[in-house]
């Protein structure tokens, strides 16, 4: 895959955003992302060549769309998102809701995949493996840097988590297990701040 939707938050944090990861060194100038209301049809597009280089890791560049992005407005229950390459063609459909089929856009034709819902203001959706599946986690990170410190993609704090709870012994007791992972989210918040705060969906004009 070109590039895929590394992380997706979609309930209404202040602000809602989308996670992309590229290949190091693509040119993303002419790359648009398209947010599809649940009717099937264009709300608004985003030009990915207003966007700024977040990090680069382990042969990743990454990048952020959100409120301080030309032209994107937010992402509302019912809506899908469709990543679409320099020549228009689709990379990926999405949805956190029922799968929509578009009736114009470059998504023309095509039914959303459904990725899974992160209900909670301080959850989103993620994925580690090239946008082929998607999980929710806790510590939302946008790609961006926070308390001064540099942008950490939230790709690879997702790898980590993952090899830290594949070292745990699947006989180990839920409850212990469960207080591994919240030690780790917990790292993480004080690490990098929490930049999710409580909101609701905003109402389009």
């Amino acid at each position: 895959m070109p590039g895929y939707i590394s992380e997706y938050d979609h309930y209404g944090n202040s602000p809602e955003f989308i996670e992309l990861a590229f290949p190091a060194g693509t040119d993303i100038s002419a790359y648009e992302v398209v947010i599809y209301g649940s009717d099937g049809r264009v709300d608004h597009t985003i030009s990915l060549s207003s966007l700024t280089l977040q990090s680069t890791v382990r042969g990743t560049d990454v990048y952020v769309i959100d409120a301080t992005t030309p032209g994107f407005s937010g992402i509302e229950m019912g809506d899908s998102t469709a990543l679409a390459d320099d020549t228009g063609a689709i990379v990926q459909f999405i949805t956190h809701t029922g799968a929509v089929t578009a009736v114009d856009g470059p998504a023309a034709g095509e039914t959303s995949t459904y990725i899974g819902t992160a209900s909670g203001t301080t959850n989103s959706l993620q994925s580690d493996d090239g946008g082929q599946s998607y999980y929710v986690q806790s510590s939302t990170n946008p790609g961006r840097a926070l308390n001064g410190r540099p942008a950490r993609p939230c790709l690879t704090v997702g790898q980590v988590k993952r090899h830290i709870m594949r070292g745990i012994s699947p006989q180990m007791p839920l409850r212990l297990r469960a207080r591994k992972e919240w030690d780790f989210d917990a790292m993480i918040e004080r690490l990098h701040g929490d930049p999710g705060s409580s909101g609701h969906h905003r109402k389009r004009a």
